[in-house]
């Protein structure tokens, strides 16, 4: 009696081997995208802030009947668009929207924050 592998066994074992070694190909691509969407996520969200900063600035270093007034503006390919969703008295609710161009297709993140037009006396 002839002991070997057969040509059924030899194909299946390489067709086995072909997928594992496709599947362990795949992690290094997903892995970037992972962290290219990642990072395009903490960009958003650092863009984001930035402009709230401004719009807090630009109602707090002016009268008290200053209020926010909707916008938008882009940069570097991410497109910021902001609207005022409520007011209460001397506070704001301004929701901010970003969308970009993402690696798996466009991209958006919304941000809400409460913003009060007190400002600080100012120094003479």
């Amino acid at each position: 009696m002839n002991r070997g592998f057969s040509l059924v066994e030899t194909v299946l074992s390489m067709l086995i081997l072909g997928i594992a070694l496709l599947a362990i190909a795949l992690v290094p691509v997903a892995t970037t995208k992972l962290m290219v969407s990642s990072a395009e996520n903490e960009r958003a969200s650092l863009i984001a802030t930035r402009k709230f900063e401004e719009l807090e600035a630009e109602v707090s270093s002016s009268d008290l009947s200053t209020n926010i007034k909707p916008g938008n503006w882009s940069i570097d390919g991410l497109t910021l668009s902001w609207d005022i969703s409520a007011r209460a008295g001397q506070k704001q609710t301004v929701t901010m929207t970003v969308s970009w161009p993402g690696v798996a297709g466009q991209k958006q993140r919304v941000f809400t924050r409460e913003v009060s037009t007190f400002a600080a006396p100012r120094a003479q």
